[in-house]
């Protein structure tokens, strides 16, 4: 995804995505996924086009920001023109452990 000069990189979360998806099917259904994938793409464009308006919590590194999108945290850092999106995380896990995985 690019706007201006700028570019979201998404390809570390994409298993985030798939779990996410997959579950709001399974337990929700098709039409609460459609509103939910909206929610997740609203939240991802957000950041494309103001990269700088997450914000920084306790429990992460400081390199990294982070913007609520329903019940999930988009996890994510901003290197020159580049948006690097780590994770997609659901409010109540936690967070200093599933982004240990990352580098």
């Amino acid at each position: 995804m690019k706007h201006g000069k700028a570019s979201l990189l998404l390809n570390v979360l994409v298993s985030d995505l798939v779990d996410i998806q997959n579950y709001t099917f399974t337990n929700y259904g098709e039409n609460q996924l459609q509103k939910y994938e909206a929610v997740l793409d609203k939240a991802l464009k957000g950041i494309l086009f103001f990269p700088n308006s997450g914000h920084s919590r306790p429990d992460i590194p400081v390199i990294y920001q982070v913007v609520q999108a329903g019940e999930h945290m988009i996890i994510y850092r901003v290197e020159e023109m580049k948006i690097y999106v780590i994770r997609v995380l659901h409010a109540s896990m936690n967070f200093d452990k599933s982004l240990s995985t990352c580098s």
